[in-house]
């Protein structure tokens, strides 16, 4: 059976504690009329959060120790709610109830926005659209956009070139790799192949942690100038190889966009 405790004696008007530490004016009940009683905190703010809460929601320990606390207002009276096992949902919203006959939600059913002094100037920051929406429907959006750095690709990061490779210069991007979610690497840059480089000659080495884990990667490539057309091979040292010699011209080889999952 869910606990709910209360800062305050419930009752007609006046203030005081139930023995949670609170002293006897931290909250006030207040009766509007005959009919609605609600609660005002009368606390000072707390920065630190040190005070007690004002409302608190209990449900039984499925592990059967003492009662988790599932829901409350802390002292600032700010919600807050927490999953009583690691399979439950701890805080739900839900479209427009189909027994309402209205269909599903056409606007949204949670949103984040805004506090201006007008509410008519609220703007929103984040929200979910009802099922129901004519464009929309089902979207999470965040008008000024979502900071996930987990999601962002690395810097790029130079290239170890091998034994007479060169980097092609302007106009072209230095040779580099970077990383992109949730486990592609991306080459970029040119580089410049002298004539008769051997098949198996280490062209350059792709930097620690954006090599492959474990195969190694085969990639249909042309070279420009010699005009080879082979495969370049990277190995999970990193190393990048042609299958065949480079031939008797020189060549390059551009790097721009080759990717490959690790």
């Amino acid at each position: 059976m869910a606990r709910i405790t209360l800062p305050v004696k419930p009752g007609t008007g006046g203030t005081g504690g139930s023995g949670l530490g609170l002293p006897a004016t931290s909250v006030q009940v207040v009766n509007l009329n005959a009919t609605t009683t609600w609660y005002r905190a009368t606390v000072a703010y707390s920065q630190a959060d040190s005070n007690v809460d004002q409302i608190q929601f209990f449900a039984g320990n499925p592990g059967g120790g003492a009662a988790l606390k599932i829901t409350w207002w802390n002292g600032n009276n700010e919600l807050r709610n927490a999953a009583s096992t690691d399979q439950r949902v701890a805080h739900r919203v839900y479209e427009v109830h189909e027994s309402a006959g209205q269909g599903r939600s056409k606007k949204l059913v949670w949103e984040v926005s805004t506090n201006p002094a007008d509410p008519a100037l609220r703007t929103t920051i984040a929200g979910v659209y009802g099922t129901g929406h004519a464009t929309m429907p089902g979207y999470l959006v965040a008008p000024f956009g979502i900071d996930a750095p987990n999601l962002k690709p690395t810097a790029y990061q130079a290239l170890t070139l091998g034994s007479g490779i060169t980097a092609s210069g302007d106009p072209y991007e230095s040779p580099g790799a970077r990383g992109e979610y949730p486990d592609i690497t991306r080459l970029c840059g040119s580089i410049e192949i002298p004539a008769n480089t051997s098949a198996g000659s280490t062209l350059f080495t792709v930097p620690t942690g954006l090599r492959p884990l474990t195969k190694t990667k085969k990639i249909s490539v042309r070279t420009t100038g010699s005009n080879i057309a082979t495969v370049l091979f990277i190995n999970t040292a990193g190393q990048a190889s042609f299958n065949i010699s480079s031939g008797a011209s020189a060549g390059q080889l551009g790097l721009d966009d080759i990717t490959f999952s690790r």
